[in-house]
């Protein structure tokens, strides 16, 4: 039997099909791990403050006691999240955590029902990266294809089924950047309003998406030349809007405390093997493979370097340039201060997501 096209596609559509499983399957049995604690926290409306006072008595409290500071109630509502996250948490924006507790009022605070949200959020992967991919290839094929491998990836199935706003913030990169691929194409003042306001859901969605700003602003630069031509400025002036519309939270940006951990010193071969591993996991889940970086990494470098030099000398300049900028400048960017001053900041790999979505 001839492997067609339309077959290949069907077979895709099976796949995605499997995809949709795997993110609604088991959403109760995986560990509620620290981070997790910490978004039921800010739904709760409590800070954590008021959780110490409340719970480090010197006495023994009950589960009920301590529920108080993980489940929603009627004391606290949407803006006591968006106070606390401001107070004691603005690395972190608020537009997840503001959807997240209208979700749980009305679909239940159990782990099912907050990781729920995450679940739905990443079906929107699909069609964001088809979107994306369209711009970027004009076929339907190589487009097919790219979504398969994202909705499969273990890395984007984990994000998928937890309470963190990880799914929201891919969702958001990849419709930023075909909204600006399309902008660039069409010119038009109503493409150029869907680019700014995707970029500013980007940026409440997580404040990482300021390196995602800088990468798409060498690629515009790089394709314009440094030319004062229109599309510059109507680039400049949508970007300028979005981090202005961010600008009420930015000032909020000045908490460090909670990512000190990510400067603290580790030796080269932690971040060897952290960069190898996390490589390996867009791709397989290896927890069951004795080895596995000897086994799996070989063949999945030389599988992304092939692609890279098949992107380079195959594609158009405005396609490789696009997705080294947006896989590149975001790596560099936590790559050189491990590298220079120390730290591990390049070894999270929620944070490279750009990079894992250009890869």
């Amino acid at each position: 039997m001839k492997f067609t096209p339309n077959i290949l596609r069907f077979f895709i559509s099976g796949l995605l099909v499997f995809s949709i499983f795997f993110r609604f399957a088991n959403l109760d049995q995986k560990i509620y791990w620290h981070d997790e604690s910490y978004t039921s926290l800010r739904l709760s409306g409590y800070s954590l403050n008021e959780l110490i006072q409340g719970v480090f008595t010197g006495e023994v409290i009950s589960i009920e006691e301590l529920h108080k500071y993980q489940r929603i109630n009627s004391e606290r509502g949407v803006i006591d999240t968006v106070k606390r996250l401001a107070e004691q948490d603005p690395k972190h924006p608020p537009l997840y955590y503001a959807m997240a507790r209208l979700w749980v009022q009305g679909f239940g605070d159990s782990i099912t029902g907050i990781r729920s949200l995450s679940a739905v959020i990443s079906l929107l992967i699909f069609p964001s990266a088809y979107w994306l991919c369209r711009e970027l290839f004009k076929s339907s094929l190589t487009t097919w294809i790219a979504v398969a491998l994202i909705a499969l990836s273990p890395f984007h199935v984990l994000y998928a089924q937890e309470a963190r706003q990880y799914a929201l913030w891919t969702v958001t990169i990849l419709l930023s950047s075909a909204a600006l691929l399309r902008a660039i194409k069409c010119q038009t003042k109503q493409s150029w309003i869907i680019y700014g306001v995707t970029l500013s859901l980007a940026l409440y969605s997580h404040s990482l998406s300021l390196l995602v700003v800088l990468a798409y602003c060498v690629y515009v630069f790089l394709i314009e030349g440094f030319r004062l031509s229109r599309n510059l400025m109507a680039y400049g002036l949508s970007t300028l809007l979005a981090i202005l519309s961010f600008g009420p939270w930015l000032i909020n940006l000045r908490d460090t405390n909670g990512v000190s951990w990510t400067a603290k010193e580790v030796s080269g071969s932690f971040l060897v093997k952290n960069w190898l591993g996390d490589l390996t996991r867009i791709f397989f889940d290896f927890q069951k493979i004795d080895n596995p970086l000897i086994i799996v990494a070989p063949p999945v470098l030389i599988l992304i370097g092939y692609s890279v030099y098949f992107l380079l000398k195959k594609s158009n300049r405005k396609i490789w340039l696009f997705l080294l900028a947006l896989g590149g400048i975001p790596l560099l960017l936590l790559l050189l201060p491990d590298l220079i001053f120390g730290g591990r900041r390049s070894t999270v790999n929620r944070y490279l997501i750009p990079s894992y979505l250009s890869i």
